[in-house]
């Protein structure tokens, strides 16, 4: 995973004169490589390289006044600090969904193209049915300013920009 990012790094960084679009191809296929690789490995052959890692010894006590010595493999903590990383991770992602929804459902105008005075520039919101929010601000933009944003917005919707937001949000949760 850190390869593939580092490639999509690299990349980007190579690409810096070209169009914002080039480099979102970039790291859309850096995430889409991320989230098939697990299941991509179950299907592969595997070996197993199980790395030494010391024991390190720590202190319990086991009663009033005793101190017996236990070994603490981190082979065992890790996977229970991966957990925490991702359940954090997750529960964010789905508050800031709920608050988004709830902007949407208290938004002005007609769909597809709302305003809200809670957030602070032009967004595209929504998988199935995409909105377009602008800011309570839209209503002192030039009618140029207006269609340039809208155009923009637009184009973040005709690619998908959503569901790749969706898909690097858990590719990052999970990893």
């Amino acid at each position: 995973i850190t390869l593939i990012f580092g490639l999509a790094w690299c990349a980007a960084a190579a690409l810096h004169r070209a169009s914002a679009a080039a480099r979102h191809v970039v790291w859309t296929c850096a995430f889409a490589a991320v989230l098939l690789l697990a299941p991509l490995r179950w299907r592969a052959p595997q070996h197993v390289i199980a790395p030494v890692l010391p024991a390190i010894a720590t202190t319990v006590s086991v009663g009033p006044s005793s101190g017996a010595a236990r070994a603490v493999d981190p082979l065992t903590i890790l996977p229970w600090l991966w957990g925490a990383g991702t359940l954090i991770l997750t529960l964010r992602l789905l508050r800031n969904s709920i608050r988004m929804h709830s902007i949407i459902r208290n938004a002005r105008g007609r769909r597809p193209l709302l305003t809200s005075p809670l957030i602070p520039g032009p967004l595209v919101a929504g998988l199935w049915r995409p909105v377009i929010l602008f800011p309570a601000s839209a209503e002192t933009w030039t009618i140029s300013r207006r269609r340039a944003v809208l155009a923009h917005e637009a184009a973040h919707i005709r690619r998908g920009d959503p569901l790749i937001l969706l898909a690097a949000h858990i590719a990052t949760a999970l990893f």
